[in-house]
């Protein structure tokens, strides 16, 4: 292992203490007490500079926001999972409000954000579907009555295409048990 002297500490360290190809003279905890005081120092100059910087470039410092942001959602996806949490607890009623004036106002883009999830989870959605099921067993009583009393036909094909499945379901099993019967024997 390749090691170097820090001309600030004066410890020899491993080259990779040295920044991304070890050319530099100071080792990185050096360079970042340095940067630290530095920053200590000069704290409302670098603000102002960070602040003109943001109101001259502002495509560039929302880009440079945007991958910092992601690179730490990326490396802490269990800290942004606690915050999320904790803040959800913490203003329930707020975001709810927020979320159906939203779907209010935007109608297509919350069905289309919806569809994917229903897509990207199915296995949540089948799990909501049947604890909302087993909460509210009048509710669905009442919507299927009602939804028999407005679309008729609909509910009888839907009623005779299930049961067109329910067959096929039963033939498939029983020759799959045949099958399987035939080649243990």
């Amino acid at each position: 292992m390749l090691t170097k002297k820090c001309t600030e500490c004066k410890l020899i360290k491993a080259l990779t203490e040295f920044g991304k190809n070890g050319f530099r003279f100071q080792c990185k905890s050096c360079i970042k007490e340095y940067d630290r005081k530095r920053y200590e120092k000069n704290s409302e100059k670098l603000k102002k500079y960070q602040q003109n910087y943001r109101k001259n470039n502002p495509e560039r410092a929302k880009e440079i926001s945007r991958k910092s942001s992601q690179k730490y959602k990326e490396k802490y996806p269990e800290r942004i999972k606690e915050y999320d949490r904790k803040r959800y607890e913490k203003n329930s009623e707020k975001l709810k409000k927020y979320q159906q004036n939203y779907r209010k106002n935007n109608p297509e883009r919350a069905k289309e954000s919806n569809r994917k999830w229903r897509k990207k989870y199915p296995e949540r959605v089948k799990e909501s579907r049947q604890k909302h099921k087993e909460k509210y067993p009048e509710r669905i009583k009442e919507y299927e009555r009602k939804r028999k009393e407005k679309y008729p036909e609909k509910v009888k094909e839907n009623n005779r295409k299930s049961k067109q499945n329910i067959k096929a379901d039963i033939n498939f099993r029983s020759m799959l048990a045949l099958v399987q019967s035939q080649s243990i024997g």
